[in-house]
């Protein structure tokens, strides 16, 4: 009796093991499914990227407003750059202010109603950027949003002391950033473009 007893408790400890282990598979697949479809959906944007022309210098959008997007990740420019472009307005991306600033200066160059910057870029950080476009008077009007991985107090601190209105840290949600933009430059986004803003996911970008 004492041998069928302690024969039934393994089976139970190994039945018990055996869901362990399935559950344990189940969240691994569900893992790699899950990634598996945020990479095709990323794939999918980019794709929409190349067809709608939204790389490097490139700006489109039917609306009047400008805004830049000044960061040194190529893949947070162009998110930003679509969500926003998808959003109906124009947008140029620069890796860095100076780049930006050459831009300004050439024949096509004007001043842009926000701009979206980084704080660690290269050949001059995002404060100084900042500083430079608010002491010159033809961008008092222009509004700036920090995104950043940066979220102490003092940064924050800075940011506004350097002339940003706004301060967004990564990762961060590209929907809530393009009704930031929204609510900044008091436009309204079409209701046929909202679909897509309520479907956009959590951007986890450096």
């Amino acid at each position: 009796m004492g041998f069928i007893d302690s024969l039934r408790r393994k089976h139970i400890v190994f039945a018990l093991y055996c869901s362990l282990c399935y559950l344990h598979t189940v969240q691994i697949v569900h893992c790699i499914r899950s990634t598996f479809t945020r990479k095709i959906w990323l794939a999918e944007q980019y794709c929409e990227i190349l067809r709608s022309g939204v790389v490097g210098q490139l700006g489109i959008g039917g609306m009047s407003k400008l805004i830049f997007v000044i960061d040194d990740s190529p893949t947070v420019r162009k998110i930003v750059g679509i969500s926003l472009c998808r959003a109906g307005f124009q947008v140029l991306g620069f890796s860095d202010g100076v780049e930006a600033m050459r831009w300004l200066a050439g024949p096509t160059g004007r001043a842009p109603d926000l701009i979206v910057l980084d704080i660690g870029l290269p050949k001059m950080d995002g404060y100084e950027v900042a500083r430079r476009f608010k002491e010159k008077p033809q961008f008092a009007r222009t509004v700036i949003v920090m995104l950043t991985r940066r979220d102490g107090l003092l940064d924050r601190l800075k940011g506004k002391l350097a002339g940003a209105s706004e301060y967004m840290t990564k990762p961060f949600k590209t929907a809530e950033l393009t009704v930031l933009v929204e609510q900044r430059l008091g436009v309204s986004i079409p209701s046929e473009q909202q679909d897509f803003l309520d479907g956009q996911a959590v951007f986890e970008l450096a």
